[in-house]
């Protein structure tokens, strides 16, 4: 007869597990951060239900208007003539979610600027005429007429409001942070940094490169943010870069200079924790140690009032809709938009994370992973390991079934509460 195998005690096969589900843990496995992660979605999208009364309105650079306006890219005198309306909407703040990072390509005006210094050069060679100089008051005439990047810079100057993104390249080994930025550039930094607490600060991200838009328009904008976003190791939207560091200067995104204008600070209430968050005049934006927020997204669909970009331009929008409001005007044009997957949806354009980052620091509703989740998990880890190598062997199939998925239950329902009600991610 062959001998028997012996077998191995229940304790230690507890033991056993418990140690091997803790190192996965520790390690970080990717399968294991995999479904940490949907379970988080799981629970973002549990929770968008709970609405607030919301301050940003975003009007949409849809499909139905470029079905009745042409074609993307539109003239910029499109975008001008938007940004002045809005004005005299009396909009508070107007975020333009259009990156300007080159002159506008206009074959035309180029045309008139050529005939202008072709005509220029020549009527210096003979007294000019009074016919000349009324057709050099044409050509001008044209020229300004055909300068859609005058025309925006004078829309955004006299707007005075007027937000503008740019774009950081990250993960360039070829390229080295400036040295110096120009000043229209510089005024859009954060320059109150301290460090948080007693303990490590982890470095920030840090930028490489710059895309910015053309002085023209940057320079009489009321500020500029990135619009880098931050993506999981499954491909989705998390979270807010709310600060990079580009040399020596800290930038905000987008959505934070949106609210630092909406709030009115001056740079001495606008104060970076380095390891913690952003200070806005006493209320503390919690952020991870990179400098990062989590995102408490509400429902995707209808969250904030839409309005398409031909129907404002044509008068079918009342102006109270926007008096008062954060106004950001955005693609969400299938093609042509920045789409990115996010726990509650898989195609949502920029503008609208974007509107829900604003969102959510002005009712001042955060998402936060605290710095005890991680012991407490350990813990939760442990405690189960000890409840099947001790407790579970003593009791009867039946009820240690009973049991364990009670416990199960309990532990997915507290973890569900305290992220719903509290905010908290463990």
């Amino acid at each position: 007869m062959s001998k028997k195998r012996p077998r191995i005690p229940a304790l230690a096969m507890g033991v056993i597990l418990t140690f091997v589900v803790l190192t996965l843990y520790l390690l970080q496995w990717g399968f294991l951060e995999s479904i940490e992660l949907k379970t988080f979605d799981l629970r973002a999208r549990l929770n968008r239900a709970r609405s607030h009364a919301s301050g940003v309105v975003i009007v949409s650079i849809d499909d139905e208007s470029i079905a009745k306006m042409g074609r993307w890219p539109w003239p910029r005198s499109a975008i001008a003539g938007m940004i002045g309306l809005l004005s005299e909407c009396k909009a508070r703040v107007i975020g333009v979610d259009i990156l300007f990072s080159e002159p506008e390509k206009n074959q035309g005006l180029r045309e008139i600027q050529k005939l202008k210094e072709v005509f220029l050069s020549r009527t210096l060679k003979a007294r000019p005429t009074r016919e000349m100089r009324q057709f050099l008051a044409h050509l001008q005439e044209a020229e300004a007429n055909l300068n859609n990047d005058s025309k925006l810079m004078s829309s955004v100057k006299k707007a005075g409001n007027v937000i503008l993104p740019m774009y950081f390249t990250l993960d360039s080994p070829l390229l080295s942070p400036a040295d110096a930025l120009p000043p229209y550039l510089e005024r859009s930094s954060l320059n109150h940094i301290t460090k948080g607490g007693d303990g490590p600060v982890y470095p920030i991200v840090e930028a490489k490169g710059i895309t910015a838009p053309i002085p023209e328009i940057s320079i009489g904008s009321a500020g500029v943010g990135h619009i880098n976003k931050s993506v999981d190791i499954d491909g989705v939207t998390r979270w807010e870069i709310l600060v990079i560091k580009y040399g020596k200067w800290y930038y905000p995104s987008f959505s934070l200079q949106v609210v630092m204008r909406y709030l009115n600070l001056d740079s001495e209430s606008r104060r970076i924790i380095l390891g913690e968050g952003i200070d806005l005049g006493g209320q503390l934006i919690p952020t991870d140690e990179s400098m990062r927020l989590l995102i408490w997204y509400r429902h995707p669909d209808g969250s904030f009032p839409h309005y398409s970009f031909f129907d404002v331009l044509n008068g079918k929008v009342s102006p109270e809709v926007f008096k008062g409001k954060i106004v950001l005007l955005g693609s969400t044009a299938q093609g042509i938009g920045d789409f990115a997957i996010t726990p509650v949806s898989s195609n949502v354009p920029g503008v609208e994370i974007s509107a829900n980052v604003i969102h959510s620091i002005l009712t001042k509703r955060f998402l936060v992973r605290p710095a005890w989740a991680f012991a407490v998990e350990v813990g939760i880890i442990l405690l189960f390991g000890a409840f099947i190598s001790f407790f579970l062997p003593r009791l009867r199939a039946k009820w240690g079934l009973i049991i364990m998925g009670a416990l199960l239950v309990a532990f997915i329902l507290g973890v569900s509460y305290v992220f719903i009600e509290q905010g908290i991610w463990s």
